[in-house]
């Protein structure tokens, strides 16, 4: 994660997380928190994820 600026409080934001790759055994994904109305940029995020079957 990585945060841009700090969220002033009462401040309505939208979160988006999008799948970027999704395969047999790994998958990237990537995630954005902006402002509601304005789109300004607060956060963003990414992940690689093991995929596991478990049994």
């Amino acid at each position: 994660m990585n945060l841009i600026r700090a969220i002033p409080l009462e401040t309505e934001v939208l979160a988006e997380g999008v799948i970027d790759h999704a395969g047999r055994s790994t998958a990237v994904a990537t995630g954005r928190l902006t402002h509601a109305t304005t789109g300004q940029l607060y956060a963003t995020g990414s992940t690689t994820c093991l995929i596991m079957k478990i049994r």
